[in-house]
């Protein structure tokens, strides 16, 4: 018997070997199934119905969602490993000037006003099987979005390009300035000058409002008066954290005098009209509301000898040496002759306009007239 036990030996080793070769783990790959579909939340930001300016740049964010696949691999081994996810932005209008890929970009807003864009975020499953594996990873996308964007454009003008320097509540001092949004909107435009205030002197510049609400029209306006300093004036106009401004310029003015009669008599009584007239400069609108000072600046004599100030009383005087603008623009000081004849000058100065003189020093808008007197005979 002997023999046939070595026989035996050699026959079961084969058969083991031929055996594993048609084993259930080699003839059967590990299969793979979707388990449970992407989860994922909304959105987060930006919200359905937020408001943007035009080009404005925004953050748009969603939370990581999560996928897990089934693995089966036979005959009873189960396993469900987690899947990577990719997140990919688009929106109706506008741009994402960085990349429209991740949990976290940046939208920026079209540069035109827009009453409804989408914003969406599209989240899918790399569904990758190992070489070898059978089944499919492949879930159904899922896509989030939000709607009701609202891109809108600020705008401001001022009804007048120039305005008379002098801070008088009247219209040649004054312009209106109106802030348009598009789309219509709701809420309040701030109004501020950020530039020109005429600070530091005697009438700033001032604006009627400084939060004003949308009309029916979608917009808002202000009134701008002048200070009384020549100079530019800047009026910001801001909406909802987007800002917009126009410029004004103040203007100087022009003087002209008259007198009535041309020529008094030294006589010591006799008097004369002196009036003058502010206009703008480049509309030539009379310009009420201005006070206007008077002074005898020098005095000659008939043979144009300059006079000594303390002896300019004898050629004349001054009894009315203030006065404001009427509606026509003219301001009236009146001079009284005096016994001796000559020239006198006068000068007006304009106490609501100022401006920079050499070196920077404040100075206010003079005009000089020389009067003739004649010896009574």
């Amino acid at each position: 018997m002997k023999p046939l036990l070595r026989i035996m030996f050699p026959l079961i080793g084969m058969l083991s070997l031929l055996l594993g070769a048609v084993s259930p783990a080699s003839a059967c790959p590990p299969v793979w199934d979707v388990y449970t579909a992407i989860s994922v939340g909304s959105i987060t930001s930006p919200t359905a119905g937020s408001t943007y300016a035009v080009n404005t740049e925004v953050s748009c964010s969603i939370a990581a969602g999560s996928d897990r696949d089934h693995r089966y691999v036979p005959p009873s081994n189960h396993t469900y490993p987690a899947d990577t996810l990719t997140y990919t932005w688009s929106a109706s209008a506008g741009t994402f000037p960085y990349g429209n890929t991740g949990t976290s970009v940046t939208w920026k807003a079209p540069s035109t006003p827009n009453s409804g864009v989408t914003i969406t975020c599209t989240i899918s499953d790399a569904a990758v099987i190992p070489p070898g594996e059978t089944g499919t990873r492949n879930d159904t996308d899922k896509v989030r979005t939000v709607s009701n964007i609202k891109v809108y454009d600020l705008s401001v003008q001022s009804s007048k390009s120039i305005i008379m320097t002098g801070g008088v509540q009247n219209a040649v001092h004054q312009c209106t300035i109106t802030a348009t949004v598009t789309p219509a909107m709701t809420g309040n435009v701030s109004f501020s000058i950020v530039s020109g205030t005429g600070v530091g002197y005697s009438i700033p510049a001032s604006l009627s409002a400084t939060s004003v609400p949308l009309n029916g029209n979608s917009q808002a306006q202000t009134v701008l008066t002048s200070s009384d300093l020549e100079e530019t004036v800047t009026v910001e106009a801001s909406f909802a954290g987007c800002q917009a401004t126009v410029q004004v310029n103040q203007g100087t003015s022009d003087m002209s005098f008259e007198f009535d009669p041309e020529e008094i008599i030294a006589d010591g009584e006799s008097t004369m009209d002196v009036n003058l007239q502010v206009l703008q400069q480049v509309t030539h609108t009379p310009v009420p509301g201005h006070a206007i000072e008077f002074s005898i600046v020098d005095v000659t004599d008939e043979y144009e000898n300059p006079i000594d100030p303390s002896e300019w009383a004898d050629y004349g005087t001054l009894t009315t040496s203030a006065d404001t603008t009427d509606t026509s623009g003219i301001a009236t000081a009146v001079l009284q002759a005096g016994t001796k004849g000559g020239v006198i000058t006068i000068e007006a100065a304009d106490n609501n306009d100022y401006y920079y003189g050499e070196g920077a020093s404040l100075m206010k808008g003079p005009f000089q007239l020389s009067l003739p007197t004649r010896r009574k005979w």
